[in-house]
């Protein structure tokens, strides 16, 4: 997310003003809202198989493994849904292909 927010700075989309304030907004929900796991062996190996299905970078892969694992774990638990988030083409894709609901911020008016 701060990579993102900080490309949008550079390219001028974003104000100093509004850098800041998308930084310690997402601090905030980072610190109260966000559910943060460990990339277990399981998860790197997921991360390796999706790169061969999909153009993802490194990091991307683990995000998006991490993101299945957690999803399928708690459909089995409760049913609950859950939404990824992320404006990046490639990765999007790449969740929907793998059954996960996927919300872009860039396409929400």
């Amino acid at each position: 997310m701060f990579a993102a927010l900080h490309r949008r700075f550079r390219t001028g989309d974003l104000s100093e003003a509004g850098l800041q304030s998308a930084c310690n907004i997402f601090r905030e929900d980072f610190e109260n809202f966000y559910v943060r796991r460990s990339a277990t062996k399981a998860v790197v190996d997921h991360g390796m198989q999706l790169i061969q299905k999909y153009p993802l970078r490194g990091y991307d892969s683990i995000q998006l493994a991490t993101a299945v694992s957690f999803v399928n774990a708690l459909r089995q638990l409760n049913g609950e849904e859950l939404y990824f988030v992320g404006a990046d083409k490639n990765l999007n894709n790449a969740a929907a292909n793998e059954g996960l609901t996927v919300i872009n911020p860039a396409e929400q008016s």
